[in-house]
């Protein structure tokens, strides 16, 4: 079944191509994801993060994913081949969809996440007023001189042949191919 799914903050909106339907969610639904590997969907939250599940009846639910916290808006849901990143204010969860590990997280405490994105296939996260850091085998790397691109939220990114579009809150777009902006 093909299907369309769209965050609102009275859950999650699905669309046939025919009918809509809500999928009701415990919080309002922020950030939509669909997993291309694992054919799995997440969901970021004003409260968590979940999954959309389906029923062998084909109906759809969400569920909470353990061990990310419920008290946290997560305001992005990206991924790599292998992992699906789940980014609230100062903390990043990883699950590893293709297997059955539990979410791991990066406690950022007394910092400010201002957006993430990925370039072959690696996180990278904007920490405001510090700049660009990725996350590389097991640990949180600095990227020197970039941090006044950490100033401005990320709106959205996505990415193609010639590297990872960034989209900001100041109506900015810029391309990252993997030194620099």
């Amino acid at each position: 079944e093909e299907i369309m799914l769209f965050s609102t903050s009275r859950g999650l909106l699905k669309y046939d191509g025919s009918d809509w339907n809500r999928i009701a969610a415990p919080s309002p639904v922020l950030r939509v994801y669909h997993h291309g590997s694992s054919d799995r969907v997440f969901v970021g939250l004003k409260r968590g993060a979940a999954e959309v599940v389906r029923s062998d009846s084909g109906q759809y639910s969400i569920r909470p994913l353990a061990g990310i916290s419920p008290n946290m808006p997560v305001l992005q849901v990206l991924g790599t081949d292998k992992e699906v990143f789940f980014i609230g204010e100062n903390a990043v969860y990883m699950l590893s969809p293709l297997t059955q590990e539990k979410v791991r997280q990066i406690d950022l405490a007394d910092r400010y996440i201002s957006g993430a994105f990925t370039y072959q296939q690696k996180l990278h996260l904007l920490v405001y007023q510090e700049g660009l850091f990725v996350w590389d085998n097991g640990e949180l790397r600095e990227m020197p001189g970039h941090a006044g691109m950490a100033e401005h939220l990320v709106l959205f990114n996505f990415e193609a042949s010639n590297g990872t579009f960034i989209g900001f809150d100041n109506d900015a777009l810029y391309r990252f191919d993997g030194d620099r902006f």
